[in-house]
């Protein structure tokens, strides 16, 4: 959304590089046993997750890196970069054709990973937040919301019944 509001050309050319790495964002959230798109935190070329799993420690030992696994607010990030570059371009046909898929299949991953507790709310557990420093965080309060918001998004951008279940499962999240 920065690079929309100062240089709005750079920002449809990211919007880009992730609308090629959509074929393997697909194939991620199928090998995770889910549906729609799961972008990586850090991507090769080929849209694969390049994250190292562990770094050195200075002691001899090794640090587990975890965000390659549970940074997945990446994909609601990459639906709210596309939608606000529709909205603040005036480029409003970009989420009836490039765009739109960006937030329904991001839209999906969110649909196949929420899990719904005895309460009846929306969870998701087991995340990493954009504070880094905490990890494996259930219900972190950016992840949960921008999730939110990206079903309601992509069910404003659908008329299938998906996008009913997605509003549904929108209202869950506290």
């Amino acid at each position: 959304p920065a690079l929309t509001a100062i240089a709005p050309a750079a920002a449809r050319a990211a919007l880009r590089y992730r609308e090629r790495r959509l074929p393997a964002a697909r194939r991620r959230a199928r090998d995770e046993g889910r549906e729609g798109a799961r972008f990586p935190w850090e991507s090769a070329d080929t849209g694969a997750d390049v994250t190292p799993r562990s770094a050195p420690d200075p002691n001899g030992g090794t640090i587990d890196i975890l965000t390659g696994v549970a940074a997945e607010h990446v994909d609601a990030a990459i639906a709210w970069a596309a939608h606000r570059y529709a909205a603040w371009t005036g480029d409003e046909a970009y989420l009836d054709g490039p765009g739109r898929p960006l937030l329904v299949e991001t839209a999906r991953w969110w649909a196949s990973r929420a899990t719904i507790g005895e309460d009846g709310t929306a969870h998701l557990d087991g995340v990493i937040g954009p504070d880094e420093y905490h990890e494996l965080v259930d219900d972190n309060t950016y992840t949960d919301q921008m999730a939110r918001w990206n079903l309601l998004a992509a069910a404003d951008l659908s008329d299938s019944p998906e996008a009913d279940r997605w509003r549904v499962l929108a209202a869950r999240f506290d």
